[in-house]
Parts: structure tokens; sequence; C-alpha cells
């Protein structure tokens, strides 16, 4: 199986397991250099994610990067890690790699990737959450409402947008495990959006508790900007 991954194996006895999923593997060529490693406020991007992440009760945590700091912060924290050796392949190979790494445990006499990628294999997982690390201002009440909303809806994908609903659509997303077979087999740089578009009848929306959280940084002008309003008291830090 591809991908170099810690020894900590995510547990996998129950149809009702969310994997959270963080995929933190990009090479932020719009921003110039690692964005992941820089500050908003006085934590580096990434820290926001994982301490939000950490303070989630009875999921399977799972975190995706090319860049050792991260898997080694992620690890501390008792997730359980994998390195993707081929970023530039796009996001397609880290939901990937998160998503065997998640469904491990399942297979018997050890992992076989086989295994997960057989159509008819019924998984223990019940579904995944995919978050992005360059979502700063995400808030934990905000996922956690999206894991309520998950549990209680018959919708097979749930995802956040913007507080009014009319805006934004974006990450976190959780896809129900009948989409698990679409999601292995993804290719290229566009993600889940691909099993999305092909599914537009099973998605639910939730609005954020605040419309700044699924802003994202892809540039260094975005970051300024953001750290001023931050300084200013414009946007809260949660």
């Amino acid at each position: 199986m591809d991908g170099h991954r810690s020894d900590k194996h995510v547990p996998a006895n129950s149809s009702h397991t969310i994997a959270a999923i963080l995929l933190a593997a990009g090479n932020g060529r719009r921003f110039g250099s690692n964005k992941l490693m820089a500050k908003v406020g006085k934590k580096k991007v990434y820290e926001h994610i994982l301490d939000k992440l950490v303070q989630l009760d009875h999921q399977a945590r799972i975190c995706v990067s090319q860049y050792p700091e991260i898997l080694d912060a992620a690890e501390k924290m008792e997730f359980c890690t994998v390195f993707n050796d081929a970023p530039e392949l796009g996001i397609s190979r880290s939901i990937r790699l998160g998503l065997l790494a998640a469904l491990e445990g399942e297979a018997s006499g050890g992992p076989s990737e086989d295994i997960f990628l057989d159509g008819n294999k019924e998984y223990a997982i019940g579904a995944a959450m995919f978050v992005v690390c360059d979502q700063p201002l995400l808030r934990l009440s905000s996922v956690e409402t999206l894991l309520k909303v998950h549990r209680e809806t018959d919708k097979g994908i749930v995802g956040l947008c913007t507080a009014n609903g009319q805006g934004r659509r974006g990450n976190p997303v959780i896809f129900d495990r009948k989409y698990f077979q679409e999601l292995l087999h993804l290719q290229g740089d566009t993600g889940g959006r691909q099993v999305m578009s092909r599914h537009p009848e099973d998605i639910l929306w939730v609005p954020a508790a605040a419309p700044e959280e699924l802003m994202d940084i892809d540039t260094a002008e975005q970051l300024n900007a953001l750290n001023n309003h931050i300084g200013d008291g414009t946007i809260r830090l949660d």
C-alpha cells in the first residue's frame, strides 16, 4: 500500500464511526512558500486546525501531509499520520491515502489495498470527514454541528457553507461510506467535488457559525489582510 504511516491505527469498530481526515499536503504554489507554516495570529496555520480536531470526541483522526513538522505535531496529538510522498498528484492522492489509513484496520491478515477497492466491500467506518488545513478560522462548534447534522440526516454528503447559506460552499465535507469507492478512485486535483457533482440530490449544506470560517489562504496578501483584521478586532480567532 502506498504512503508511509505511523504505527497508530484507526479504530474501525462501528458503522457510526466517522474518520476525520486532515488534508495537509498542498504545495502552496500561489502563496510562494509553505503557507501552512505561516502565522495567523500567534499560531501557525496548521496548528489552528490540529488544535480544533484534537478536541473532537469519539472520532478517528488522521493527518495526511508531506511536511515532517506537521506529521510530528499531529502524531504527538495521537493522530494516525500518513506521509504523502507524491503531493504533485493532487488532492485526490491525499484523500486516497487518508481513507485507506482509516480503513486499514478492517483488513484481516494485514493491510491489502485490494480489499478496499473491492466494490462489494462493506465498511465498518460509517463516514469520512475531509478537512483542509488552510482554514484557520474554522470553528470547532461548526465542525461539531456538521457531525451532528450528519448523524441526523439521511443525506449521504454533508458539507459546510457560509453562515447565510447563500455564498461559498466548501470544507469540511462528510461522505457516507457508500461513496468510499468513488473517493478511492479519484484522480487529479479536484478532489471530492468530482463525487459531489455526480450526486447533487444527496447533498445537504450546513451554515457555519461565522461567515469567514470558509476563508482559505492562497496568497501572502490574503494572509497579511487576515492578520490585519485579527489585529484590529474585525475578525476573531476562535
